[in-house]
């Protein structure tokens, strides 16, 4: 790691109607050196997307004073960011699903097989083929559509895309959100190497745990301002959250407030349920007031058994009841009208309307219940959405306001918003944090805790062991589409024994 730096941020400043994105003044920027692993962390709201939007060439700043190997850096687009040595793998999908993996891989950047102004797609093939050999992706055809990877795998041809070009900077943007434990360690390793070769990455993260195993300098932003830059092993989780949000978010994470007596009233029942590939013979009670952990490696099936719950997926084999009558949902709606509430992992795709105001979103799933007739009373989703903004604390200018404009931990609050409308018997819950910072996740911890003292069965799935733990009353764990082990309540076992059946 050279003690130079390779990319200098003195002065940055980025305005929006309304707030100040990004507000860095002279005598408090941040450098980079390369061959370092340098993490960005902060809450959503902190300005990290619009920094790095700026170092990506796709955000225009008002006020800029950034060099790039001493030299001033002002790339005006995407491809000339690119043409500097500046390539990042964003948080949302990079890639098109209708066209193929080599089609994506050079999207842009046809030069690099073109010849006399001809285009050679079998010269393209091949160097595809040399991309995802460089990251061993073997199981990765240059000719299979993109949208038919799962989203791992797409995750990592987006990086193989970004290294094949040879950076000088390189921005990891929350990949680890769409990765699982084998695949986290995966990319570690490939970024531990492109550090050894000189490239300057630049991390973003909301898992500290992820900040502390992999980078060695750690700048903290803030409201837009740069608040420090410290070695990673100069502070601890505890003090780093307390210099993102302000205050120590370790006690309200997991924190056990005093729970009503264990109910032995059985609300979901799954009896030898299964879905040919993608588990079989999965058996458990849900109680009310209940939160039920499913441990799992990706492709367990756990994702399956919470679609199945929904409705979304049907089974092949086994039974559901739920509060003692037969449930065979055929389909989400009906789920729905038994009481049964599903958040999704991707929130964006299934979660919510984008582009529809947070008070539409909010009653989506409710209108049956809050219409006569066919009709709503005026200014009904309003007032709800209103009120619900106020009780989970979503940060927006009002109820007409898009997901769209808001932060990954707000967009969450308004999916489980979208099921605090009415009374649900059973809330399935898969990756309920997943992309949302500390402090907004302690928050989202909270609600759900709430929801199960209200009497909610709560199933949750989650790839976050820590989740997991501090969160569950019971937990199960799923190896390869079966349950291999159930611990029971206070038995509080350990991230290493959970794992040890999962895999």
């Amino acid at each position: 790691m050279s003690d130079q730096p390779l990319l200098q941020i003195r002065h940055l400043v980025k305005k929006y109607p309304g707030t100040v994105a990004v507000n860095i003044q002279p005598g408090h920027g941040v450098s980079f050196a390369a061959g370092s692993i340098h993490a960005l962390v902060g809450e959503n709201g902190a300005g990290k997307s619009t920094l790095i939007g700026t170092l990506g060439g796709v955000v225009s700043p008002d006020e800029r004073g950034i060099s790039l190997d001493g030299v001033a850096f002002s790339p005006k687009s995407a491809p000339e960011a690119r043409d500097l040595g500046i390539e990042t793998v964003r948080q949302d999908s990079g890639l098109v699903p209708t066209l193929t993996v080599a089609e994506n891989l050079f999207l842009g950047r046809e030069s690099a097989f073109k010849k006399a102004g001809f285009l050679f797609p079998a010269k393209r093939r091949a160097l595809a083929a040399q991309a995802l050999d460089a990251l061993e992706l073997h199981d990765v055809r240059p000719n299979q559509l993109a949208g038919s990877l799962d989203l791992e795998r797409q995750k990592f041809v987006e990086l193989a895309r970004a290294l094949f070009f040879n950076p000088r900077v390189l921005i990891v943007d929350e990949m680890t959100a769409s990765l699982s434990r084998r695949g986290v360690q995966r990319l570690f390793k490939v970024l531990r190497e492109q550090a050894a070769r000189g490239v300057l990455i630049i991390y973003i993260s909301h898992y500290l745990e992820e900040v502390f195993e992999l980078c060695d300098r750690i700048t903290v932003l803030k409201d837009g301002t740069v608040v420090t830059t410290v070695p990673s092993g100069d502070v601890d989780e505890d003090q780093l959250s307390t210099l993102m949000v302000g205050r120590s978010t370790r006690e309200s994470m997991f924190h056990e407030e005093l729970r009503p007596e264990e109910s032995s009233d059985v609300v979901l029942r799954v009896d030898g349920a299964g879905i040919s590939g993608a588990f079989e013979d999965v058996s458990f009670d849900l109680r009310s007031g209940e939160i039920l952990g499913v441990a799992g490696l990706v492709g367990c099936g756990s994702e399956e058994l919470g679609l199945a719950v929904f409705g979304a997926r049907q089974l092949d084999a086994g039974s559901m009841q739920l509060d003692g009558v037969p449930y065979a949902p055929k389909n989400p709606r009906q789920a729905i009208a038994r009481g049964v509430a599903h958040v999704p992992s991707d929130r964006d795709t299934h979660g919510v309307v984008l582009r529809m105001p947070i008070a539409e979103n909010v009653v989506l799933a409710a209108l049956r219940w809050l219409s006569r007739l066919g009709f709503r009373a005026p200014g009904q989703d309003r007032h709800r959405s209103r009120d619900l903004i106020r009780e989970l604390g979503i940060s927006c200018r009002g109820p007409r306001d898009l997901p769209l404009n808001l932060s990954g931990g707000n967009r969450q609050r308004v999916v489980i918003a979208k099921w605090m409308v009415r009374d649900n018997r059973v809330l399935v819950l898969h990756n309920p944090t997943r992309g949302v910072d500390v402090g907004a996740k302690a928050e989202l911890y909270r609600v759900i805790r709430s929801l199960s003292q209200a009497g909610q069965a709560i199933l949750l799935i989650s790839d976050d062991l820590q989740e997991l733990l501090g969160l569950s009353d019971r937990l199960i764990a799923l190896r390869r589409g079966r349950i291999s082990t159930e611990f029971p309540k206070d038995s509080s076992p350990t991230e290493e024994l959970v794992v040890s059946h999962m895999i």
